[in-house]
């Protein structure tokens, strides 16, 4: 958390700086924006490789021969390799939505991109509750507490939707002041103005969910499955729907229906997943 903090401070640091050429700093635009977020990135890793090297509280894992083991490494590849795919059909499908969205002006795209930030803010933050399952669900399957495994999930949901619930209710209820705080245009706001804040705060309860329940199935090695619905979904559903919000004059309004249905989809599969529990005992 600390080396989080740090590593955003620097980089807004950075950015007030390198962006308008402020505290001293040239005024590179956004390529200052690049240069922050290399430098803050950098500093956390470099942060991190010291603590691992040299605090006392791993020297436990130091002490360790520098042996490479296929066996102990094979299931990380698996579930390494699911992710991996999963997750590079998630932003391969963003990106392709980003794409369109590029390609119906500028405004679009900064309506676009402003929306999809409020998004990441509310699944980053949730994203704790996520880790946090994901940690504990691990830990009640390798001690073969499974209802316990169970009760806790049940109680992440609540959470889930609770936490996105409240973002969804900040947004709307800070609407106007969220569109002035990123843009002064008059068209952006419009294009915000014109459903796709609701529709971003509507998904937040739906969002949390999926959130904590895609930690949960992580942390009990259920990455197969994980994989398998994101691709359907992203390139199944949500491709399809951004390709035709472009060539179909859907506009961002098509765009963002397309990422409701995308979350609706997960949320059906990963509600499924659960209480179907299919999803332990999980064997290699």
């Amino acid at each position: 958390m600390i080396i989080a903090f740090v590593v955003s401070g620097i980089h807004l640091l950075l950015d007030y700086g390198l962006i308008y050429g402020n505290l001293g700093f040239p005024r590179l635009g956004i390529k200052g924006a690049g240069v922050a977020a290399w430098f803050g990135q950098f500093v956390g890793a470099a942060t991190c490789l010291g603590i691992f090297f040299f605090s006392r509280s791993t020297a436990a894992y130091r002490s360790l021969k520098w042996r490479i083991s296929l066996t102990r490494l094979r299931p990380l590849f698996r579930i390494g390799g699911d992710l991996a795919i999963r997750t590079g059909a998630l932003r391969g499908s963003l990106v392709f939505a980003t794409s369109c969205t590029a390609r119906m002006g500028a405004s679009v795209l900064s309506a676009h991109e402003i929306a999809f930030q409020l998004m990441l803010l509310c699944s980053d933050v949730i994203d704790g509750l996520a880790v946090a399952g994901q940690a504990l669900v691990a830990k009640y399957l390798g001690a073969a507490q499974k209802e316990t495994a169970i009760a806790m999930g049940k109680t992440l949901i609540i959470c889930g939707a609770v936490a996105g619930l409240v973002f969804g209710i900040a947004f709307l209820g800070a609407q106007d002041a969220i569109a002035s705080f990123f843009t002064n245009s008059t068209e952006v706001k419009l294009l915000l103005g014109t459903g796709v804040i609701l529709l971003v705060a509507v998904f937040q309860p739906l969002n949390g969910i999926v959130f904590v329940l895609d930690g949960l199935l992580i942390g009990a090695r259920d990455t197969r499955f994980l994989m398998w619905a994101m691709l359907i979904g992203a390139v199944g559903i949500f491709v399809p729907i951004s390709w035709m919000s472009l060539h179909w004059g859907w506009g961002l309004t098509g765009i963002w229906a397309g990422v409701g249905a995308l979350m609706s989809w997960r949320l059906l599969t990963l509600l499924y997943r659960f209480f179907s529990r299919k999803w332990f005992p999980v064997q290699e």
